[in-house]
């Protein structure tokens, strides 16, 4: 127990870490048992030393200090202190880099009773063997690119896994690599300045915005979904669907039914939330008005013309909220402004030359030189540093049970001898969004709504392929046809979608069953994660 000032005179003018790591390489043992061979200073107490002097949080002083003691009995903390969990899963760690041979730290040994780590952690050997092969993949290939969907965020931890995840990329350093890295889109690359477009020199903060995921809870009046806020009375609705696409469906239906709330939707379809409206407004597609397109997944701002004339007495969402400006008393000068103006109007502000420029050159790349998209000079973060303690309340106001450093966040709902089956609601290849389920083409193509079920869960329901089923969990029932499909897990269903309520035997959408309970940070809703649901046969249906 020498004092930290010797140690690191030992350390530094006696050369005695080159020699303790020769001596662990050479003779194949852990840096530890170098360093008691030669009554060098041990890393471990002298990491432990400086966490301290340094004021460093203390997991990491822990973590220096117990890194090498593999029993929980023998660490200076408590069995059950919260701490044990980061030294396990480094002891881990550093088993794996050794036994894969990523790195070289001076030494070639693993360290033995990692079964006991595992047993800490409730990881099975199954299970290891999946975590050391990731382990290679990414330790072993410079050029890891990972290629994150929407569909990964739509969970109800998919916040946090996704940090996780894109912190894989970081911890690795796959960011240095043309081609490495992680991607999730591109939405922030392009620049645009907004305020004319939104309004944002005018907008009163003290009015609310309500999730439209709860749109069901709004409606019927949840007090908690309101803000405290008064209940809603008129609606003007645009470029969406709710009926179909919010979550918990037969609330959403029973909102809408409201005698007392007035309903006006502008549409290309009579959808079925046209459907119960008071008023519908025939809506412009995208070739009937000048517009400004930007995308996730390519790096190019486009511009799309008008080709032709309105249909009939359609109208562009730009037309309808000046003629709405005009009757409430509604003063800006984006009123005043045609679609072209705005779009001209916006790529000048955004520093993105002139609508003229765009429609010369057909689209403008506004992808980042590679130091910049690669964060090779910093992140997009004030300090420039990767987060990997992430400000979640900065975010959203669901934060408070989220993890503090990337983990898995378990608040997906458990299965049950009454729901066994986790449903995935997952967008059909020919439906980009509700409108297309009103065009016959993608319609014929896609046949009709149905449940996919791995071909050994069929066997345990004693059922057919395309036998009518029900799928049911606390929010409503659904009936539509099974479909075998080899390519999912056995205890997980998917309904593509989509569909319309009335495309469904009974008239009830696959969102009836999906929660509307707000995802952290931010709100918005699990549609691919939703709650374990049980699935039977129709009452009718004879065995």
């Amino acid at each position: 127990h020498l004092s930290i000032r010797r140690q690191r005179q030992m350390c530094i003018r006696d050369r005695n870490m080159l020699l303790v790591a020769r001596k662990a390489r050479d003779h194949k043992i852990s840096m530890l048992h170098a360093e008691l061979m030669t009554e060098a200073p041990r890393h471990d107490l002298l990491g432990h030393a400086i966490c301290k002097r340094w004021n460093l949080p203390e997991y990491i002083g822990q973590v220096c200090r117990n890194h090498h003691n593999i029993s929980r009995s023998q660490r200076n903390i408590s069995i059950n202190d919260s701490n044990n969990d980061f030294i396990d899963v480094v002891i881990l760690a550093n088993y794996l880099v050794h036994k894969i041979g990523l790195g070289y730290s001076g030494h070639n040994s693993t360290e033995n009773g990692i079964e006991e780590v595992l047993e800490y952690l409730e990881i099975k050997n199954q299970d290891l063997k999946k975590i050391e092969e990731l382990a290679k993949l990414y330790g072993k290939t410079e050029r890891v690119y990972t290629r994150l969907g929407y569909g990964f965020a739509r969970q109800r931890n998919g916040a946090s896994a996704m940090h996780s995840v894109v912190s894989l990329s970081t911890v690795c350093g796959k960011w240095k690599y043309e081609g490495g890295g992680a991607f999730y889109k591109n939405a922030d690359i392009y620049n645009i300045d907004k305020t004319l477009i939104e309004g944002l020199d005018v907008i009163d903060k003290n009015i609310r915005v309500l999730d439209q995921s709860r749109i069901g809870s709004i409606l019927t009046g949840n007090k908690e979904a309101l803000k405290n806020g008064e209940n809603i009375y008129g609606m003007i609705i645009q470029n969406t669907n709710p009926l179909i696409v919010s979550p918990e469906s037969s609330l959403v239906r029973e909102g809408f039914s409201r005698e007392n709330l007035f309903i006006c939707v502008h549409e290309q379809f009579m959808t079925e939330t046209a459907k119960y409206a008071d008023i519908v407004l025939p809506a412009t597609t995208f070739v009937e008005h000048d517009d400004l397109y930007i995308a996730g997944g390519h790096q190019h701002i486009t511009f799309g013309p008008k080709l032709i004339e309105p249909v009939g007495e359609s109208k562009s969402n730009h037309f309808v909220l000046k003629e709405l400006a005009k009757r409430l008393g509604a003063d800006h000068k984006g009123f005043q402004m045609t679609e072209r103006e705005i779009i001209d109007y916006t790529l000048k502000s955004s520093n993105h030359g002139s609508l003229v420029d765009l429609e010369k050159n057909g689209w403008k790349d506004v992808q980042p030189d590679f130091i910049s998209s690669h964060f090779i000079n910093g992140f997009g973060h004030k300090d420039k540093k990767f987060h990997f303690k992430p400000n979640w309340q900065d975010i959203g106001p669901y934060h408070s049970q989220m993890p503090k450093y990337p983990d898995y966040h378990d608040i997906t709902e458990s299965s049950s001898e009454q729901f066994p089956f986790r449903l995935v609601t997952a967008p059909a290849h020919n439906y980009l969004n509700s409108s297309f389920t009103e065009t016959s083409s993608s319609r014929n193509k896609e046949e009709k709504p149905t449940v996919k079920i791995h071909p050994l869960d069929l066997v345990k329901l004693n059922l057919l392929n395309n036998d009518e089923v029900v799928l049911g969990n606390k929010r409503g029932m659904v009936i539509l046809h099974a479909e075998s499909f080899e390519g999912l897990q056995q205890g997980v269903i998917i309904v593509e979608g989509i569909w319309p309520s009335e495309a469904f035997i009974g008239n009830e959408g696959i969102n009836t069953l999906v929660g509307s309970d707000p995802v952290p940070p931010n709100g918005g809703a699990a549609f691919h994660a939703v709650s374990y649901t049980h699935l039977t046969l129709p009452t009718n249906r004879e065995v």
